[in-house]
This record gives structure tokens, sequence and C-alpha cells, in this order.
């Protein structure tokens, strides 16, 4: 009786353990220009889609500057799925910079 309850404690911290590593607390912050970005409308249809790519936690895109900033998940998503949308609405970047972010 010993045995299993040194057995089930030693698989309920496992559990957690393995669960909490796949929870990321890293964000990845992308800065990119996008010398095509000329109307609202272009503005919407880039962040309403990229905002539906799973573990994107902020995006804005900026008209003036024409320069989207996105903190995302880097296991879940990635740079080129960006990019993908991008050249969906035939808007893709320019320059690109990359940093890694602690989630609050």
């Amino acid at each position: 009786m010993k045995q299993l309850l040194y057995v089930s404690l030693f698989s309920i911290f496992l559990t957690a353990f393995t669960v909490h590593k796949f929870n990321s607390r890293d964000l990845t912050q992308m800065v990119a220009t996008l010398p095509k970005l000329d109307s609202i409308e272009l503005q919407r249809q880039l962040e309403s889609d990229i905002h539906k790519l799973s573990g994107i936690q902020f995006i804005e895109t900026s008209l003036m500057s024409k320069t989207l900033v996105m903190n995302y998940d880097a296991k879940k998503t990635s740079a080129k799925k960006v990019d993908q949308v991008l050249q969906k609405w035939g808007c893709e970047s320019g320059k690109s910079s990359f940093r890694a972010i602690a989630k609050k």
C-alpha cells in the first residue's frame, strides 16, 4: 500500500512538471516593416487574420510608420505562418527583428 502511495505521488509530480513545462511563459516579439501597408482596410484584415493564429498575444500595426509589432508564443506559431498571412494580402514584410520577452 505504501508503494502505491509513492507511485501515485511520483505520477502527480511528474504530470505537474510536464504540464508546467509545456505552458510557455516566454514570448517572442516581432517588429517588421510593411512597405505596402497603405490602407485601413488592409490593416484591419491583417490584424484580424494574424490574431486568428494560435499563440498570438498582442498585435498592432501602424499606417504612419508602416510597421507591425506582435508578441507570440513561438511554441504555438511561427514567423513563417505570419509571413504566409502577409503574403495572402500582398503585404510582404521588409526588415524584421525578433527578441525574447517574458510574459507577465
